[in-house]
């Protein structure tokens, strides 16, 4: 119980660093004048702030509530994944300003020219990512509720907080605890982590100090660069340096890949050696596109880790297509691979040879049309593709038209996926992958041209039989699940519909009766001109215990008939129904929960004691309306 506690303890101080990260004066200058970038960081913090509120009584409650252990082990992925991205909008801030940038975005046309835009080719990747997070974020804080977690709740248990200062010099959250500069000698015998800035060091004495820091984990040169004066040996060739660096072990960052002179100085810096290193991250600038793939796929080459290696993160590659190390089976350890903004490539590398590959992430590949063959083998016979994989995301790939499957010898690929998520793929047509047993969460969004997603001789339930979570949003083409009509699996626990037009018009053959386990439920921004009313008798389960319905501009009345035996719903979710005029006169006496957010009219009629609704509501324990509970 002891070592879950802890767990929480460090959860809640890498919410600390996110907090303190977030109001960094770094980060601040970088977004100002980005409106719609501040907004999304902004409510990054809101929504981070309100998983705090309820952390001490998730902490209390995972040892004996398994759905809270879950909810914890969601909400610690969530924040991580932020942790990494502010990380990275941090790095871009401390690189620009560096590298001799300014964060002012005010002056002479004459000195604009000089000063590079931190958001330069940069907005989209990152604002792409962050609403994913944030949309994942509200996901989870929705459920909050649902699993009982209050607000406010003093840990008891007499276990020491670490505090974010600790956690830092700790080294768990990956702050720098030391760094190279101009002033005194620095003793870095003990030092885990360390950041080099590019014009902070004149003298190659200081890296002498490196072949002592035996406990170093981390060495983050923040960018290479041509000029000598920047990086003091060989004339930019300094990523060779790392050479000398044996020792290293942990997380290794290389940026500014693009400007590797020769494909030498890649060779010569001897990753291949380095059997400590379990995190490479290696890095492009995607503002400086190159001219020369071939040049890009030699230098990838060169930079072959050490087999040992546990993750891979490659951004901004600009090549067509990957070295043969990338992929290679002989690297049996990874775990992890993220493939982004690689946006020349027009093969996928063949990570399904990968052994021990559980989460893939690949975003950004412009130049890819097809996921074939090449996908999961480089043509040696491989017994079951992607058999570790549990994990898959695609996002972020405007050409991609066509996912085709194979047979293994021992089977279908993707024996053990759990997680799939397809995201902005607008021109993918055609099916997902049949028969993925143990998949539990599917999330499907701006697929705009796919139509259908399991082929005519599927059944549903045979393909998905452990499907419990799903969300479809803003595929507007999607008319039906499969070929013969649509169903959902029958142990689907959580099912969101989301700006789907066809898919929402042909709600009367969902057939949700049939889902003896569907408990939640959202509906959100359905634009249809003739919405009098919603829900239809009969469309929705009598199991429902949590329903959301938002963003129905033209939706005019809740239907009483459609409320009447969801005789299990505790909480109710209206907002942005602008039209919507008044609620049934009947609501399940099972309601303890009621929220109400973006409804003027509806608004009005539900204030305590004057409202006409106000009867129809005030046997409900907690009503909230537009963030204030009355």
């Amino acid at each position: 119980m002891a070592a879950e506690l802890v767990g929480g303890a460090f959860l809640s101080a890498s919410l600390q660093v996110l907090f303190d990260r977030l109001a960094s004066q770094e980060l601040v200058d970088f977004v100002n004048g980005n409106r719609p970038f501040d907004r999304l960081l902004k409510d990054l913090k809101i929504k981070l702030l309100s998983a705090n509120m309820v952390l001490n009584d998730a902490e209390e409650k995972q040892i004996r509530n398994p759905s809270v252990k879950k909810w914890l082990d969601e909400l610690k992925d969530a924040i991580f994944e932020a942790e990494d991205l502010t990380a990275e909008i941090k790095f871009q801030a401390l690189e620009c300003k560096m590298g001799g940038g300014s964060f002012s975005r005010s002056g002479t046309s004459q000195v604009m020219k000089l000063i590079p835009s931190p958001f330069s080719g940069f907005d989209n990747g990152m604002k792409s990512k962050l609403v994913e997070i944030l949309d994942r974020l509200d996901f989870i804080l929705k459920q909050k509720d649902m699993i009982g977690l209050r607000e406010g709740v003093d840990c008891r248990h007499s276990i020491v907080r670490l505090s974010a200062t600790l956690a830092r010099e700790s080294g768990v959250y990956g702050e720098f605890c030391s760094r190279l500069d101009d002033s005194s000698p620095i003793n870095l015998g003990r030092t885990r982590h360390l950041s080099y800035m590019k014009r902070s060091v004149n003298n190659a004495e200081k890296f002498k100090a490196l072949f002592d820091a035996k406990y170093l984990r981390t060495f983050l040169p923040l960018g290479w660069k041509k000029e000598s004066e920047q990086f003091p040996w060989n004339n930019g060739s300094g990523i060779k340096q790392l050479k000398g660096l044996k020792q290293l072990c942990g997380y290794l960052c290389i940026s500014g890949l693009q400007n590797v002179l020769h494909v030498e100085d890649a060779i010569e810096a001897n990753l291949k050696d380095k059997k400590f290193i379990k995190r490479l991250f290696l890095k492009w600038d995607s503002r400086n596109p190159t001219d020369d793939s071939q040049k890009e796929r030699m230098i990838l080459g060169g930079l072959q880790p050490h087999r040992s290696l546990k993750e891979l993160v490659i951004i901004s590659y600009g090549g067509t297509r990957f070295p043969d190390w990338v992929g290679d089976n002989l690297f049996s350890g990874i775990t992890t691979v993220s493939l982004n903004n690689c946006k020349n490539c027009c093969l996928m590398p063949p990570l399904g040879q990968l052994p021990s590959l559980r989460k893939l992430h690949i975003r950004g590949f412009d130049g890819v049309v097809k996921v074939g063959a090449e996908f999961y083998s480089n043509g040696s016979v491989i017994k079951q593709p992607f058999r570790s994989l549990e994990v898959l995301r695609f996002g972020d790939m405007p050409q991609l038209k066509e996912w085709t499957f194979i047979e293994a010898e021992e089977g279908a690929p993707f024996p053990h996926l759990k997680e799939l998520y397809l995201i902005d793929c607008p021109e993918l047509v055609g099916s997902l992958p049949a028969y993925l047993r143990n998949l539990t969460t599917l999330y499907v969004t701006r697929c705009q041209q796919l139509m259908t997603s399991l082929q005519r001789d599927q059944h549903i339930d045979t393909a998905f039989p452990s499907l419990r979570s799903m969300e479809i949003s803003d595929c507007p083409q999607l008319e039906s699940f499969f070929e013969g009509g649509l169903q959902f699996p029958s142990n689907l626990n959580e099912l969101s519909i989301i700006n789907c037009k066809r898919l929402f018009a042909d709600r009367f053959h969902w057939n949700l009766q049939r889902l003896a386990s569907l408990t939640w439920l959202r509906i959100r921004s359905v634009y249809e001109d003739t919405l009098d009313s919603f829900p239809e008798e009969g469309v929705l389960p009598i199991t429902l215990t949590s329903l959301s319905i938002s963003n129905l501009p033209n939706l005019k009345a809740l239907n009483s008939n459609g409320f009447k035996q969801l005789n299990s719903l505790k909480q109710l979710w209206i907002s942005s129904c602008e039209q919507l005029q008044c609620l049934p006169k009947e609501l399940p006496k099972s309601l303890s929960y009621l929220f109400i957010s973006e409804c003027p009219l509806l608004i009005q009629r539900c204030q305590r004691g004057r409202g006409q609704d106000w009867p129809n509501i005030s046997h409900i324990t907690r009503v909230r309306i537009d963030g204030e509970f009355i």
